[in-house]
């Protein structure tokens, strides 16, 4: 009988009740076509005709049938029909009910296959299946956790193992004492995602193992937890200066979500340590644990010279119902600069409109420090609010701001995004500092002002090259046919830097007017990184008369390998059949780098002459040749063979 679990991903109750609502509609059609017969054992023959059905009412009462006949053919077409991604849904759900029932162990490793797909009611099923199982399924579970990069796949891992460790808790706690320290590591990550009571003293014992992911993991779970009774050896990790950072950073949290008073010092001490993260987490935990004991360290923590430590200081103080914000704003006229600066980059990160007014008079005001200032700016764009637009505009124009503060302007004005901005923005591209200009593009380009194109192709001329190569960049987010001429003039520029990105700006662009520019370039550029980058323009923007070219450039073998290899590609992307023979010659030449051979075979199976078939087959069969050729032979084979 399998046992109910509360599944978390979004809706999968609600899906995995319709799905099996539509499961016994199905078995019901199934009764009333005559299909099944509960009176008889299961004809293996007359279920594995079943099986093949074109009537998925037919299949579904199969798979239940195939189980209950329960040899190991019978297992195996089960796992045929669980791991076939072209298989109905449902169908799918259904051998994976079937595959739990028979409790055969050797269905494990496909069940855990299946969890990698992002179908949340197949995964529930598959994972109430594994559940089923329980220890001989767990160390599969976890060494497949270990070794896994997929966060669906992960997530997915570790949601079967904590329904298991629900009622086999022994089991996962002594895998916390096991010798291999990668067991013990996804245990702990399990249990502590738990937060189960049973685990408590064990979690403490952890919080002492050698490896500093199990301490990690310990640490979070005790946070978890809740429990008074962890308390001191937090407090101990924590101020523990040899643990790592995150250890100690974690154990503060955790100090936090537990929310005893004993902890209150300890952590108010934090707020001095030298270990960076340690005081952010530190001020977090304050707020988090709502002790008014500890208003006055916190405030005090609104004048480090962390801006972090500042915000989440002022985060934590409102939550005790005492308004950081508030003496953030008082604090923009403190006498201390610093203070000033990190209090206004503050109020930014928080993002109250609260501070917009105190910041605009700050920026407007007779503050001398440019630092300051230029952070009131960048706060206001971070907040977002459009009354902010004039008064920045107002700054931007003045002819006696300094660089910094008008870049950050620049930057406020990007990120409020007001179209009021742009013309002001286009004027700073004369100014006379490169840094100004190269900001202004920026933004320009960021905020994506039609308006702006005309400005912005004239930037392509300006005289730092930093200026033109983000001009560049950006103007190829534009749908203008009048931009691919200018940027194909800079394919001649004297830096390398601005050439390679107008080539690739060209590739994006895709226009047809950009072919003869770099066919012409091509045959000058002496630097590979650029050529390659020219070359591969012309296969992004397949246009049939640069086929000539891309052949010779590949039968060059004078030419860079890179160059070479990029040809063969863009020759694919072309698509041309007048590229077939050369591309064949170039991979049966044994002289010829392996790499570069593989991509002729690659374009020949993208191209789909089927002429190309006898010369991929010898290729393929050559069992003197590289294994990757081999193999990539049989792939362009494969795709040619699927072309009518």
């Amino acid at each position: 009988m399998k046992r109910a679990l509360e599944f978390t991903f979004g809706r999968s109750l609600n899906c995995k009740g319709f799905i099996k609502i539509c499961l016994l509609i199905t078995l019901v059609i199934g009764f009333s076509l005559g299909c099944v017969d509960t009176d008889k054992t299961p004809d293996k023959e007359h279920v594995l005709e079943d099986i093949k059905s074109e009537n998925e009412s037919i299949r579904l009462n199969a798979t239940e049938d195939i189980a209950r006949i329960g040899d190991e053919e019978s297992i195996d077409i089960l796992i045929g029909i669980l791991v076939d991604k072209n298989e109905a849904i449902n169908i799918r759900v259904g051998a994976a009910n079937a595959i739990g029932e028979t409790g055969n162990e050797k269905s494990i490793a496909p069940l855990i296959s299946v969890l990698e797909e992002n179908n949340t009611v197949l995964v529930t099923e598959v994972s109430e299946s594994l559940v089923q199982f329980g220890d001989p399924a767990t160390e599969m579970l976890i060494n497949r956790l270990a070794a896994s990069d997929n966060s669906v796949l992960s997530s997915n891992l570790k949601y079967v193992l904590k329904s298991i460790a629900v009622d086999d808790i022994e089991y996962f706690i002594e895998n916390l004492d096991n010798d291999d320290e990668s067991v013990r590591r996804y245990t702990a990550i399990v249990l502590a995602e738990m937060g189960d009571e049973r685990t408590l003293n064990a979690l403490i014992d952890a919080l002492d193992d050698d490896n500093a992911n199990v301490r990690s993991s310990a640490v979070q779970g005790l946070g978890n937890i809740g429990n008074k009774k962890a308390v001191p050896p937090l407090i101990q990790i924590m101020t523990n200066t040899s643990e790592p950072t995150q250890i100690r950073s974690n154990a503060a949290i955790a100090l936090g979500q537990i929310g005893d008073s004993d902890s209150l010092e300890p952590l108010t001490k934090m707020l001095k340590d030298e270990d960076w993260l340690v005081p952010r987490s530190a001020a977090v935990a304050l707020g988090e644990m709502g002790n008014s004991e500890a208003i006055p360290y916190l405030n005090d923590a609104l004048r480090d010279d962390d801006v972090n430590v500042v915000v989440k200081s002022a985060m934590s103080l409102e939550k005790l119902n005492v308004s950081g914000v508030d003496q953030l704003i008082d604090l923009l006229d403190d006498k201390d600069k610093t203070v000033q600066k990190n209090a206004a980059s503050a109020l930014g990160s928080i993002g109250d409109e609260r501070a917009i007014d105190p910041l605009i008079d700050l920026l407007e005001g007779e503050n001398e420090d440019e630092n300051v200032r230029g952070a009131a700016a960048s706060s206001l764009g971070q907040i977002r609010d459009e009354g902010a637009v004039t008064p920045l505009i107002r700054v931007l124009e003045d002819a006696n701001e300094s660089a910094t503060v008008k870049k950050n302007v620049i930057y406020a004005l990007w990120m409020i995004g007001d179209e009021r901005a742009t013309q002001p923005l286009i004027e700073r591209l004369a100014d006379e500092d490169p840094e100004i200009r190269k900001s202004a593009v920026v933004a320009l380009g960021e905020m994506g002002d039609e308006n702006a194109v005309d400005a912005l192709i004239l930037s392509l001329e300006d005289e730092n090259w930093r200026v033109r190569i983000s001009a560049v960049g950006y103007l190829q987010n534009f749908d203008d046919d009048k931009i691919v001429i200018p940027i194909s003039n800079l394919l001649s520029d004297e830096y390398w830097a601005v050439r390679k990105t107008a080539a690739r700006s060209l590739g994006s662009v895709g226009n047809q007017q950009a072919v003869p520019p770099l066919v012409e370039a091509i045959g000058v550029e002496k630097e590979q990184d650029v050529k390659t980058a020219m070359v591969g323009a012309l296969g992004d923007i397949g246009n049939e008369s640069a086929v000539e070219i891309l052949i010779q450039l590949l039968q060059d073998k004078s030419e860079f390998l890179g160059v070479r290899e990029t040809a063969a590609t863009s020759l694919r992307k072309a698509g041309n059949e007048q590229a077939v023979d050369p591309l064949i010659q170039v991979m049966l030449d044994k002289t010829e780098a392996v790499d570069l051979r593989i991509e002729a075979a690659n374009s020949l199976g993208r191209i789909g002459d089927h002429d190309a078939i006898d010369a991929l087959s010898r290729m393929s069969q050559d069992p003197n040749e590289h294994p990757t050729l081999r193999a990539a032979a049989d792939e362009a084979i494969e795709k040619i063979g699927s072309i009518p």
